[in-house]
């Protein structure tokens, strides 16, 4: 039988409850934050605002969620969470770090979910107004963006970000 030693560390012990603490206060908020900026293409708008227009859908513009469909539907992001809660628990990390590690892989996942052209496709009228856009150098014709449902200009999905409060 192998010889066990413990021993006991106050001050490790104090410093990793005070960084579970912290990562139980820490929020981390994940899509496009307020001071995005106005939107390039749209006159008056807010990129938030677009960004919500296409997440919820109108009476023109059908939904494509890009945000909450990741979240609920990609059970790896809540996973890495529970991991990183995990390696705060065992002092391997500390919360800052772990907060923006899953801020950094949600907002991975945000991306990869727009990429795969979100349903439903593109309107007639939209793939005509792109294809014209593309031929006269605007958009993003050379990326896929001419036909990919929330690429057009790249800003919508350059505008997705994270922000971690510890």
């Amino acid at each position: 039988m192998a010889n066990v030693t413990v021993s006991d560390n106050r001050r490790a012990y104090d410093a990793i409850m005070r960084e579970v603490r912290r990562m139980g206060r820490a929020t981390v908020t994940i899509g496009i934050h307020g001071d995005a900026g106005q939107h390039r293409q749209a006159e008056g708008m807010t990129v938030a605002q677009i960004g919500a227009v296409h997440e919820f859908g109108t009476a023109e513009i059908p939904e494509r969620s890009f945000l909450r469909a990741t979240v609920d539907g990609d059970a790896t992001i809540a996973e890495y969470a529970e991991d990183q809660v995990r390696e705060v628990a065992t002092g391997k990390t500390y919360a800052t770090k772990a907060a923006n590690r899953i801020g950094l892989v949600a907002v991975g996942a945000v991306k990869r979910r727009i990429q795969t052209r979100i349903p439903p496709p593109l309107s007639e009228a939209t793939r005509a107004k792109r294809t014209a856009k593309a031929a006269h150098g605007g958009g993003l014709a050379g990326m896929g963006g001419a036909q990919t449902p929330l690429i057009d200009s790249g800003q919508l999905i350059q505008s997705i970000q994270y922000r971690a409060e510890v």
